[in-house]
């Protein structure tokens, strides 16, 4: 998160009123930014597991996966996304994104932060965290996509395919 973000940004998760990916504002610069708005809006799409969720990607937009995979395109992006949520096997993953900045310059804007994986087990949860990336483009339209996401947990494994 963003897809990323990357964070994506795409998580299986309950089929339940509850958030699957949240956002942790308190630490971010550039929240009043239009990219930041975008954020917002796809979140709230993902979690109301709204299938026009992929109309906040680039037609080319690229991910690079926290598994090390390479997606690209919308549609691939967007049919992920739709297979991830129709599996719905996760397990009751919780994604927590905590952008650090966002930045504009002219048409291209980014997002930085930190992502929490959680999943509650028999003894309390377990958690993964990692870093993410989040690139974004102003398309002729003049409207703000997501263009490129790349996340990471390191060498630990992710808790979900999103």
């Amino acid at each position: 998160m963003s897809m990323l973000c990357l964070a994506l940004c795409l998580v299986l998760g309950p089929r339940s009123t509850d958030a699957t990916i949240r956002v942790d504002w308190s630490a971010a610069a550039g929240t009043d930014s239009p990219i930041a708005d975008v954020r917002r809006d796809y979140i709230t799409a993902i979690n109301a597991r709204d299938r026009r969720a992929d109309a906040f990607y680039a037609s080319d937009a690229v991910a690079a996966l926290t598994s090390g995979s390479i997606v690209t395109g919308a549609p691939a992006l967007a049919g992920r996304l739709r297979t991830a949520l129709e599996q719905d096997t996760a397990g009751g993953v919780t994604i927590t994104l905590t952008p650090t900045r966002f930045m504009i310059d002219g048409a291209t804007g980014s997002e930085i932060g930190t992502f929490t994986e959680t999943r509650p087990d028999l003894t309390g949860s377990h958690s993964v965290e990692g870093v993410y990336v989040t690139i974004y483009s102003r398309g002729a339209d003049g409207q703000w996509r997501i263009a490129m996401e790349a996340r990471t947990t390191g060498s630990r494994p992710p808790l979900a395919i999103w």
